[in-house]
């Protein structure tokens, strides 16, 4: 059940992948509706059309050489699919959770730190390590801070210098915190 800091820390991780000239999906079932206002303007962007793809297809897709990347989560039965986790022979953890006894072994990189607001903002600090100035779509950027900021509770909660910086970098980017929020706004 992805909620919007885990799809928008993918988002940000095929923007770093683009812009490193490698190929990135994203792999997830049917959306849910905590991300439904964000998946629907992501979706309406031809990239993402043929790259945001299900378990089926995935799985059809797999090479030997190809990375999984998994985000926001570490725990074995929190993933979409155990299985398909065992296709790759490298795997990434980018995650912002305590540890827990029940995590996924085997990455070759397990960057778990509890004291991030979100996966929204590991991504985007890893991304200006990465990228002096990231192609990233306005969008993009958004989806970024739409994570941090669901995570954080608009900023209320979990939050620390590295969170606003994130943030920032993010508004830079050309995120528009009036649209993030009204696309959230529930009565």
């Amino acid at each position: 059940n992805p909620d919007m800091d885990c799809f928008g820390a993918a988002v940000g991780i095929k923007v770093m992948a683009r812009g490193l000239q490698k190929k990135a999906r994203i792999i997830m079932e049917e959306p849910y509706t905590n991300i439904l206002p964000m998946y629907n303007k992501i979706m309406a962007v031809h990239e993402y059309q043929k790259d945001v793809i299900s378990l089926k297809k995935a799985y059809n897709l797999i090479d030997e050489n190809d990375m999984l990347i998994i985000v926001d989560v570490h725990a074995k039965n929190y993933v979409l699919d155990t299985e398909i986790i065992k296709k790759f022979k490298k795997v990434v953890i980018i995650d912002h959770h305590r540890r827990v006894p029940d995590q996924i072994t085997g990455a070759v990189l397990s960057y778990i730190e509890p004291y991030a607001s979100s996966a929204s903002e590991l991504v985007t600090e890893l991304m200006q390590y990465v990228f002096d100035k990231p192609e990233m779509s306005i969008l993009e950027a958004e989806a970024l801070f739409a994570g941090i900021s669901v995570d954080t509770k608009s900023f209320n909660f979990k939050t620390g210098v590295r969170t606003f910086e994130a943030a920032s970098f993010l508004k830079r980017q050309g995120a528009r915190t009036v649209e993030i929020r009204e696309m959230f706004a529930s009565d």
